[in-house]
């Protein structure tokens, strides 16, 4: 303290007490920014950590998917037949008229956050209801991405703790088709999907990718099928189709159906894309999900925000 006080002193005398003062103030201000910086570097690592918990704890992530082959056998042998939906019945709706995500048709953000960001809760600029159109937006604060994801099925019905009825949909052999506009050329690090996904039960859940798009691939039209054990390790099979047509930034219906057969047909514009004949684990009922996400490998790469758009959800049942 006296060497302290000797040297505050002497400082006084050289400089004067205006110069001195100046110092004094540079360095508690250099002070509040580390420490500041500090505090927010923890919260970040407090982020990826969570971030990284929930993507390894919850099965769905695709940046997780490498633990299996499931003997399947993706087909184009039908590829450009015509879906006739107009000869089905409609039996869900979601056609985003009402500035509602927490039911009775639509949730968010039921899912656990993947990719490299998280998923916010209604009312932040992740989601938008506007003129019957949806918009799920992919942006950063405070240095970390932050999206939205909305499913029909709340946290129980996923979850297999609850039955669905007013609230929620989901459907077996059902026709799902969504309505989106993806973005126009490449924009890298969007990660976007329609998907289905069945209730977890005592063996697991079972998940069917409609579609997913990459931007950094803007003419890949990526589908899939995997099977997430409770006990054991994943197993899923990809498929690959080059569409040009996906890089135009218009309006698409993409669409998946599965008979009772358990033949799975992918769809864009009700136009077939690939089938698949799936094993017995993929006959239940399934709910329907929209994601934005933002892809691990491109998150530093992208011109924010990153936007999809979606004009409705809907399913069918016959012909």
């Amino acid at each position: 303290m006296r060497v302290a006080a000797v040297w505050l002193l002497a400082g006084m005398q050289r400089m004067g007490m205006v110069g001195f003062k100046s110092i004094l103030i540079a360095q508690s201000k250099r002070s509040c920014v580390q420490r500041r910086l500090r505090s927010e570097t923890s919260r970040l690592r407090s982020v990826a950590a969570f971030a990284a918990m929930s993507a390894i704890s919850v099965s769905y992530p695709t940046i997780l998917r490498a633990a299996g082959s499931l003997n399947v056998k993706w087909d184009q042998s039908s590829a450009g037949a015509s879906l006739d939906v107009d000869a089905m019945r409609l039996i869900f709706s979601e056609e985003f008229d009402e500035d509602s995500l927490n039911g009775p048709k639509m949730f968010a953000p039921v899912h656990a956050p993947y990719g490299a960001g998280l998923f916010d809760q209604p009312g932040s600029r992740s989601y938008q209801i506007h003129d019957g159109l949806l918009t799920l937006r992919a942006f950063r604060r405070d240095g970390v991405w932050h999206s939205g994801s909305v499913q029909s099925a709340n946290a129980a019905q996923s979850a297999g703790k609850a039955s669905f009825g007013k609230r929620g949909f989901a459907c077996r052999s059902c026709y799902f088709e969504a309505r989106l506009r993806l973005p126009k050329g490449a924009e890298p690090g969007f990660w976007g999907a329609f998907w289905l996904l069945s209730p977890q039960g005592n063996d697991g859940h079972t998940e069917i990718d409609v579609i997913e798009w990459y931007g950094g691939d803007p003419k890949g039209h990526h589908q899939g099928v995997h099977v997430w054990p409770r006990d054991r390790a994943h197993s899923g099979q990809s498929n690959y189709r080059g569409i040009p047509a996906l890089q135009d930034g218009e309006w698409h219906t993409y669409g998946a159906q599965m008979t009772s057969d358990l033949i799975l047909h992918i769809y864009m514009d009700r136009q077939e894309i690939s089938k698949v004949v799936l094993p017995p684990q993929f006959s239940a009922d399934y709910y329907a999900l929209l994601t934005l996400a933002v892809l691990p490998k491109e998150a530093s790469t992208p011109q924010e925000p990153l936007m999809m758009n979606a004009d409705y959800v809907r399913a069918y049942v016959g012909p």
